[in-house]
């Protein structure tokens, strides 16, 4: 019976990531952009330097990167409707910023 279980989540994972699995890659990108343009990136980047700075959102995905990524998924509606339309029409993937109250 655990066999089985197994299987079948693995089999859910696996067809989740099979259908959303660019999506994810596209909010990865969302969440790289909003961490570049955070305060904590530009800190980081003129105490200790660039490199770290971009290195450091990839060291520690357990922290700086989940919170990125979850402010992407709670982006803006406007937001994650081109992040959608783009993943549907597969164009390439590229972050996106509200420039005023409406417009991307």
């Amino acid at each position: 019976m655990e066999r089985f279980l197994y299987y079948l989540a693995k089999a859910i994972v696996g067809t989740k990531w099979f259908f959303l699995g660019d999506y994810y890659n596209r909010i990865a990108v969302q969440a790289r952009y909003i961490y570049r343009q955070s305060s904590l990136f530009k800190e980081r980047w003129q105490e200790v330097g660039l490199d770290y700075a971009e290195k450091s959102f990839d060291d520690d995905l357990n922290g700086i990167g989940q919170y990125f990524a979850w402010k992407a998924r709670n982006s803006p509606w406007p937001i994650k409707k081109q992040i959608i339309l783009d993943w549907l029409l597969s164009r390439p993937a590229r972050p996106y910023a509200i420039r005023d109250n409406s417009s991307i």
